[in-house]
C-alpha cells in the first residue's frame, strides 16, 4: 500500500501532536496471478481525505486519535 504523504500535526482542538498518512491502494485484478493484499499501515492515523488545491498545497482532512476532531489543514508538498 502505497503512502502518498505522511506528517506531524498539532490538533487545533486539544493541541496534541500526532503523526498522520495518507494513501492510495494499488489497483489490482483479484483474479490476477500476481495479486497481493496489503495491510493497513500500523501507529499511525490515517488521513480520510486529501485534495490538491494548486501545484504545491493539498486540502488535507484527518481526525485526532486522542479527541477525534475533523482538522482540516493545509499540506506542502
Amino acid at each position: 500500500m502505497p503512502i502518498i504523504f505522511s506528517g506531524d500535526q498539532l490538533c487545533e482542538k486539544c493541541n496534541m501532536h500526532f503523526n498522520w498518512s495518507y494513501f492510495e491502494l494499488r489497483r489490482q485484478n483479484i483474479s490476477s496471478s500476481d495479486f497481493s493484499p496489503e495491510p493497513f499501515p500500523v501507529n499511525v492515523t490515517l488521513a480520510h481525505h486529501c485534495q490538491q488545491i494548486d501545484d504545491d498545497y493539498y486540502l488535507v482532512q484527518v481526525n485526532c486519535p486522542y479527541c477525534d476532531y475533523d482538522n482540516h489543514f493545509r499540506f506542502h508538498l
